[in-house]
C-alpha cells in the first residue's frame, strides 16, 4: 500500500503541474519601470500573529531593494484567511499587490470551505520560513518512538480499544498528515484521528491524556517538550530539525512523510514571470541577512528559502494531494455506519 500511495502521489503531482498555474511569459521589459508605485502586501490575518510579524520584518528590506518604493502591510483577517486571499487574487496582476500567508488558507482551506479560489489564482513567489509538524505522545505513555506507538495501536486494536490521535482542526496540515499516515499503513482502523477547534485544544487533549498522541505544529509544542510533558516520536521533515536535533524524522523510521507549515509570498495569477523571479530573488537575498534570520527565529519561524519554481511545484502537488485525501476521508466516513 505504501508503494502504491507514493506512486499515486507522483501521478497526482504530474496532473497538478499539467493543470495548474502558468506564469505569463513576457519580455524582460516587464521589469523596466517596476514598481511604478507602492506595493501592497496583504496579510490574511489580524495584526500580531506570526505571519503579520514576518511581513513587517521583510517589508522594509523589500522597499530598499525596489528603489525605495513603499511596501506597506495590510491586515485583512476573517474567514480563516479567505477574505485577505480573495482581496489579493482580485488585484491587478502587475506585481503591486502581494500576499504574505501561511500555507493553511491557500493549500487546505479551499478543500473544506467555500472560499472562492483554488490553486489556479496564484503565482507563487517564495517560501521564506517554515515549521514542520511533529507527532508527540504523553510522557506517561511509555512510548519512545514511532514503532512503539504502532505497537500500542495494534495491541489496542486486537483488544477492541480505539487508539486516538489529535489532529488539530479538520482539513489542515496536522489532520491531513495523520490521515495520510493511516492510509500508508494499509491497516484500516489502526487509529482514529480526532479534530478540534485548533492546536490549543488538540494539545490540551494530549495533556489530559484523552488521546494517545497528537500531531502538532512544532513551534506550538516546543515548551511542552522542553518541560518534559510530551515526548516527540517523529518529525515530518526531510532532515532532522535544528530546533529538536534529537527527534528522528518519519523518513528515518521508514515512512516517507513530509509535512510542514510554510510561510511565503504569492502574487495574482497572470503576474509577469520576470516580476515573480525578481521578487523571488529579492526575498532570497533578504533572508540571508543575519539580522533578519535572528528576527525570524525570535518569533519562532526558522528561515527556510524555497524559490518560485520549486514553490510552484510544491504548491500544486500539496493542493492536489490534500484534495485526494479529503475525498478519501469523506468517502470513508460516509461508508461508516
Amino acid at each position: 500500500m505504501k508503494k502504491y500511495l507514493n506512486v499515486m502521489l507522483v501521478a497526482m503531482l504530474a496532473v497538478a503541474l499539467a493543470g495548474g498555474i502558468v506564469l505569463q511569459p513576457v519580455s524582460a521589459s516587464a521589469v523596466q519601470g517596476y514598481p511604478s508605485g507602492s506595493i501592497r502586501m496583504v496579510v490574511p490575518f489580524v495584526a500580531g500573529g506570526a505571519t503579520d510579524l514576518l511581513a513587517r520584518i521583510v517589508a522594509p528590506e523589500m522597499s530598499s531593494r525596489l528603489g525605495g518604493a513603499s511596501v506597506f502591510v495590510e491586515n485583512m483577517g476573517g474567514g480563516g484567511g479567505a477574505i485577505g486571499v480573495n482581496a489579493m487574487v482580485a488585484a491587478r496582476p502587475d506585481g503591486h499587490t502581494l500576499l504574505m500567508t501561511s500555507s493553511g488558507p491557500v493549500i487546505f482551506t479551499p478543500h473544506h470551505s467555500d472560499v472562492g479560489y483554488t490553486n489556479k489564482e496564484f503565482a507563487p513567489v517564495a517560501v521564506i520560513a517554515l515549521i514542520p509538524n511533529i507527532l508527540n505522545v504523553h510522557v506517561n505513555s511509555g512510548i519512545t518512538d514511532l514503532a512503539g506507538f504502532l505497537e500500542l495501536a495494534r495491541s489496542n486494536k486486537a483488544a477492541g480499544i480505539p487508539t486516538l490521535v489529535a489532529g488539530s482542526s479538520f482539513g489542515i496540515s496536522q489532520h491531513i498528515t495523520m490521515e495520510r499516515f493511516g492510509m500508508m499503513l494499509d491497516e484500516p482502523g489502526l487509529f482514529t484521528v480526532l479534530t478540534y477547534d485548533g492546536g490549543a485544544e488538540s494539545r490540551a487533549a494530549l495533556m489530559g491524556e484523552q488521546v494517545h498522541a497528537a500531531m502538532s505544529v512544532t513551534s506550538e509544542v516546543v515548551p511542552n517538550i522542553q518541560q518534559g510533558e510530551f515526548i516527540p516520536i517523529a518529525i515530518a521533515t526531510r532532515e532532522r530539525f535544528p530546533m529538536l536535533p534529537d527527534v528522528p524524522t518519519f523518513r528515518e523510521q521508514g515512512w516517507d512523510i513530509i509535512s510542514e507549515v510554510w510561510y511565503g509570498a504569492a502574487a495574482p495569477a497572470g503576474t509577469p514571470q520576470e516580476i515573480v523571479v525578481l521578487l523571488s530573488d529579492i526575498l532570497e537575498e533578504i533572508m540571508q541577512i543575519p539580522e533578519i534570520i535572528e528576527q525570524c527565529e525570535r518569533i519562532g519561524l526558522p528561515v527556510v528559502f524555497i524559490p518560485h519554481d520549486e514553490l510552484y511545484r510544491q504548491w500544486m502537488g500539496d493542493f492536489e494531494i490534500t484534495a485526494e485525501i479529503i475525498r478519501a476521508i469523506r468517502e470513508r466516513d460516509e461508508a461508516t455506519p
